[in-house]
């Protein structure tokens, strides 16, 4: 996972895409995925990745694991 989170700021969008896709899967299936949040502070990487008006598609997958991370948030009173 510490792969996953260093290599977001790839410049390269072909590389950060199935980035984010992989950080979705691993949402859908971990048993507690707010203490990845914490562990690897997504939320910072992936926020920046959000703001990214040069790679479109990066920042929208970007903004959809955010309302993710939110709901994890809000619900769950993790960070």
């Amino acid at each position: 996972m510490e792969v996953v989170a260093t290599n977001l700021y790839y410049p390269n969008a072909i590389v950060v895409k199935p980035l984010l896709n992989m950080l979705f899967l691993v949402f859908q299936h971990h048993s507690a995925p707010e203490y990845l949040i914490r562990d690897f502070d997504l939320y910072a990487s992936v926020s920046k990745l959000a703001g990214n008006h040069v790679q479109v598609l990066v920042a929208e997958l970007a903004s959809q694991l955010l309302r993710v991370f939110d709901d994890i948030v809000v619900h769950d009173w993790v960070i």
